[in-house]
């Protein structure tokens, strides 16, 4: 386990072990977090570097009839009836 203390200034250095397993270099911003009187501190990551990590990824979404139709009415106002029309023209 390790263990830190909190300085005059109200500072606190990390252990190497630590510094290095999380790849923290001087001048990291961390969200600082109050928790069951328990404090954490999460490294804020530049996102920049999250650039591209989804390319090539399938964005297509393929809906169920049911809410293709639940779409339909709540995006261009359509009420039970028009929907059950236009529904019954496609059909026949």
């Amino acid at each position: 386990m390790n263990t830190v203390t909190l300085s005059t200034d109200y500072q606190i250095s990390f252990p190497k072990e630590i510094r290095e397993t999380i790849g923290l270099e001087a001048g990291t911003s961390f969200e600082v977090i109050n928790y069951n009187n328990r404090i954490e501190l999460v490294p804020i990551k530049p996102i920049k570097p999250l650039k591209g990590i989804f390319k090539g990824i399938d964005t297509n979404i393929i809906r169920e009839d049911d809410r293709i139709w639940i779409l339909l009415i709540q995006h261009f106002g359509l009420n039970i009836l028009q929907v059950l029309r236009h529904a019954a023209a496609t059909v026949c």
